[in-house]
């Protein structure tokens, strides 16, 4: 999977803005940006774009050439170090939906101590947040159903 993120710093503050603050016209052109920076790699027609905290970013699947020419253990190796959901997914083309990769359903924001911060937590319990539990622990992909994790 490659990974593209961008973030923008309000001018006047120098402060990163955040992503869920972003007009429709901002991301449109951070769409475009990223576009132009995962040109040539990785199979566009399989990619989702999403929003973190601060970032807003596009996965985009590796290319069969790409994985062939990859070696044994890195295709063997287990995930690790998940980044926590996304805020908020805005498209996907060409990907089957995935639990761990949807938003917390009952997502809480919570003050950073050091930097003041507004920050999102997930809650633990709702069936995204047990997919990527799982794919953490497992560092395999969850195959369980929205009413497997629900239960």
């Amino acid at each position: 999977m490659w990974l593209a993120s961008i973030s923008k710093k309000n001018p006047i503050t120098k402060t990163t803005i955040m992503a869920k603050d972003w007009s429709n016209t901002l991301r449109a052109r951070a769409d475009q940006i990223l576009g132009r920076v995962l040109d040539g790699v990785g199979d566009p027609e399989r990619e989702r774009s999403f929003s973190m905290c601060l970032t807003h970013c596009r996965h985009r699947a590796v290319s069969d050439n790409e994985l062939a020419r990859l070696p044994d253990a890195f295709r063997c190796g287990v995930a690790r170090s998940l980044a926590g959901g996304p805020l908020v997914v805005h498209w996907t083309k060409g990907i089957t939906p995935t639990l761990s990769a949807e938003p917390c359903e009952n997502l809480k924001l919570v003050r950073h101590p050091t930097f003041g911060a507004l920050l999102p937590q997930d809650c633990g319990a709702c069936p995204p947040c047990r997919a990527r539990e799982i794919v953490e622990k497992t560092g395999a992909p969850c195959t369980l159903s929205r009413e497997e994790l629900s239960a």
